[in-house]
């Protein structure tokens, strides 16, 4: 009598890479978010960038406003400056207003930056309430069920990304 199969063995391996999946989105959705936040927190005017972020979850643009949008993209890996684009956010509608993309290096740092520090300095710069709301609930939305997931402790390093932090015109991509 065979206990275990071959079968088994190969759906053992689907179980571990589905979970493997799992943390890595979850990392890749932690490390967005701490790029966003970075963004925000660094921004000379935080309550214009406050308003413009995620303003309706069908949005294309992670930030919109009556003259741009801006996408933010997030990177595990200094060189080459890659990023992942949904078909509609690649292709604006004709006529549309100017699309930017910025492209941040997110570098761990036992000395750096969490997600939910970022979002405690951002909060001490916001004077309304309503933007103060909009902050939590958007920090929340976006991390989900990765509330309860360790890597939400994870530090990146701010200067590294204020370094390594480019801007593009989608136009010009």
């Amino acid at each position: 009598n065979q206990i275990w199969s071959l079968e088994n063995d190969t759906k053992l391996d689907n179980l571990i890479e589905i979970f493997k999946s799992l943390n890595k989105k979850s990392i890749t959705t932690i490390r967005g978010l701490w790029a966003e936040l970075f963004i925000i927190n660094v921004s000379s005017n935080v309550t214009q960038l406050m308003e413009a972020w995620h303003q309706d979850e069908t949005d294309r643009y992670d930030f919109s406003s009556d003259l741009v949008n801006l996408e933010i993209k997030s990177r595990s890996k200094l060189k080459p400056v890659e990023a992942h684009f949904s078909n509609n956010q690649a292709y604006p509608p004709k006529g549309s207003k100017k699309t930017m993309i910025c492209s941040v290096y997110v570098n761990s740092n036992s000395s750096g930056l969490s997600v939910l520090n970022l979002k405690d300095e951002i909060s001490q710069k916001i004077k309304s309430p309503k933007l103060k709301d909009k902050l939590e609930a958007n920090f929340y939305k976006i991390l989900g069920d990765n509330i309860n997931n360790d890597e939400i402790n994870l530090l990146y390093d701010a200067e590294i990304a204020a370094q390594n932090c480019f801007i593009f015109n989608l136009d010009n991509i």
